[in-house]
């Protein structure tokens, strides 16, 4: 089936053109299920087997789909060249209009023109060409307003990268690659501890951070891959804490949490709620139930300083780039007439929710237009169903615990849609604008937790309803098939 939805996005290309991709395509996924069924056999973990199907496409994604073909890549890697620089704190470029920004070589605009916005030549052509072109040493003051809100933090990865690049004397494509490697393996060892850690639903976290939308962000250079990476693993982090493995909350399990919480609440303020997972943590796993709001509420209030901390230097460089949108008035607009949001957010979701859900799937990737065909939506939406509704006799997560994931949930819901609401939305608008699909990506997995059955009878069976080694599969295949319809897109 693969082949056929390949020869279909090429409609345009010769015999051989069509002959040589589907080789590739075949060898890559032949190879990979081979060596997923060897691995199966030595009974090796899931965790093992997501590195080997991680790397393996997300090196694929990097590949075919070159820096800044990714949603607003450009702006990323100059947030992550500046901080390379040691501007951890944006220039001001104009005081008048609030941009901020860094002084950035003038290649980055090759970067930019991937995406097919600001040139004639095709994306592998110009990466070619662009690869080994030295720097000139001319620079351009360049804003990212956008990329500016991140703290420096999420950047680190990526800035490492550049910097790497910049010791070595590597074009500014070559930086953009490295810092696109970095971020990606950063998102690689924080997932194989997620996956390694939680308790159950290994195979939910496997699913979630192998759709085509999560590799397109863990292999760009936005610090999304970090936020998407952080909140599995909380989420993760807080089951592995909660279940019988810990007998009781050590030094080393606080200083996680912290570290964690700091980190996440940093990457984007709308994922701050998902900290407030440890506390489905048992009190019993501190000692006492004191002990417990002393590390939890800790963790909370700490982790909200230091994100109200930044904003108070960030929120300057907030500006309304879409026409009639006044951030205040609409804000002001939600505290004042709560009914009337209310049936804002319900016309949204009627009109974008089916949109959302097909982006996540992976019809949609990055700038080009790729994407899988649809009835891989329908299949990944049926496959996600079977792994939230699928029970588990050993899984134990409590009403009171379900309760506060699904609150969670609603949090971040809520701020996803208000932030847009404020930011992006046109005064006046009645449907919330800009939201896409990739931003629920980090609270999906609470879907199948909160659908999970507390068990009474430990003796009591269920029936598997979905093999992992049926997701295992379809992963690498639907993986392998977004790769080939980049590559058959910028061809």
């Amino acid at each position: 089936m693969n082949l056929i939805f390949t020869k279909q996005m090429m409609p345009n290309s010769g015999i051989l053109k069509y002959l040589l991709v589907a080789a590739i395509e075949l060898f890559i996924e032949i190879a990979l299920l081979l060596c997923i069924r060897k691995m199966r056999k030595k009974a090796l973990p899931l965790e093992k087997q997501f590195l080997l199907v991680s790397i393996i496409l997300g090196l694929f994604f990097i590949i075919v789909m070159p820096p800044g073909q990714a949603p607003d890549e450009g702006g990323h890697f100059m947030r992550a060249y500046g901080i390379a620089e040691g501007k951890l704190i944006p220039d001001v470029l104009d005081p008048n209009s609030n941009a901020v920004g860094s002084e950035i070589p003038v290649e980055t605009s090759f970067i930019l023109a991937y995406g097919g916005m600001t040139d004639d030549r095709g994306a592998y052509q110009g990466a070619l060409e662009d690869l080994w072109l030295q720097p000139s040493g001319e620079t351009t003051p360049q804003p990212y307003n956008t990329a500016a809100v991140y703290n420096f933090v999420c950047y680190l990865p990526q800035a490492i990268g550049v910097l790497i690049g910049k010791i070595f004397s590597t074009s500014v494509l070559m930086m953009a690659y490295l810092a696109e490697i970095f971020n990606f393996a950063l998102f690689v060892v924080i997932i194989y501890f997620a996956i390694k850690l939680i308790p159950k639903y290994k195979t939910a976290v496997f699913f979630i951070a192998l759709l085509p939308i999560t590799i397109q962000e863990a292999t760009s250079i936005a610090p999304d891959a970090l936020s998407i990476a952080l909140s599995i693993f909380t989420f993760s982090y807080a089951l592995h804490l909660s279940s019988e493995a810990v007998k009781n909350i050590a030094g080393k399990h606080r200083i996680i949490m912290f570290v964690t919480a700091i980190v996440l609440s940093l990457c984007k303020i709308v994922y701050a709620p998902i900290v407030l997972s440890y506390l489905i943590i048992p009190k019993e796993k501190f000692g006492t139930k004191q002990k417990k709001w002393l590390t939890v509420g800790g963790v909370i209030t700490l982790a909200t300083l230091i994100n109200l901390i930044w904003l108070s230097f960030s929120f300057g460089y907030i500006v309304e780039t879409n026409r009639g949108v006044n951030a205040s008035q609409q804000v002001l607009g939600v505290l004042t007439h709560p009914f009337r949001y209310l049936q804002i957010i319900a016309r949204t979701l009627n009109a974008y929710s089916i949109p959302w859900v097909t982006e996540m799937a992976g019809t949609s990737i990055g700038m080009t237009g790729a994407g899988l065909p649809s009835i891989y939506f329908l299949i990944s939406f049926f496959f996600f169903a079977l792994i939230s509704v699928q029970k588990d006799e050993d899984i134990k997560i409590s009403t009171w615990q379900k309760i506060i994931l699904g609150t969670i949930f609603i949090m971040v819901f809520g701020l996803i849609l208000t932030s847009l609401y404020a930011q992006w939305t046109p005064l006046g608008e009645e449907i919330i604008e800009g939201i896409q699909g990739r931003y629920f990506l980090p609270i999906i997995l609470v879907i199948p937790l909160i659908c999970s059955k507390t068990i009474k009878n430990k003796k009591l069976k269920y029936p598997t309803l979905i093999a992992q080694s049926t997701i295992v599969n379809y992963t690498i295949i639907t993986g392998v098939l977004t790769a080939i319809s980049i590559l058959a897109s910028n061809l």
